[in-house]
């Protein structure tokens, strides 16, 4: 599972569509999201937050990313009934002070593309908690 992340709070006739749609699956995939954890579970998730600490290794971040978004394009397949999901899902890596963006994509062959986000061949960085200016770039 991953640190946090950022959910949509449905309003009452959104909840009670999510809810109408799930009700013909068995009890344990009953859930909106990859997980059945109650806080989430009809609420969906929009963006992945996975945090570890300054010289933690970027691999085992990326790592823990990645199983847990390949876990969300199978819940999305399950739920649409396809192969395959044509949508970027958005995803925030924290390693010590730096926060960098990614998206990943899920390729015709069922693959997970995970990309580091640029603008204009630069990694897009979110920000940083070394300064008030890069907390700024956070908000």
């Amino acid at each position: 599972m991953v640190d946090y992340a950022l959910t949509l709070l449905p309003d009452h006739t959104l909840d009670e569509q999510i809810r109408l749609s799930l009700r013909d699956f068995p009890e344990e995939h009953q859930n909106i999201n990859q997980t059945p954890f109650p806080p989430v579970k009809f609420r969906p998730i929009s963006v992945n937050i996975e945090a570890k600490a300054p010289g933690s290794g970027k691999n085992d971040l990326m790592v823990q990313l990645s199983i847990w978004v390949a876990a969300q394009f199978k819940k999305l397949e399950m739920l649409r009934g396809a192969k395959s999901v044509d949508i970027g899902l958005p995803m925030i890596s924290i390693e010590g002070h730096d926060w960098k963006a990614h998206m990943a994509y899920q390729v015709q062959d069922g693959s997970i593309d995970l990309r580091e986000r640029t603008h204009r061949k630069h990694l897009l960085r979110v920000g940083d908690i070394q300064t008030v200016l890069g907390a700024a770039c956070n908000g």
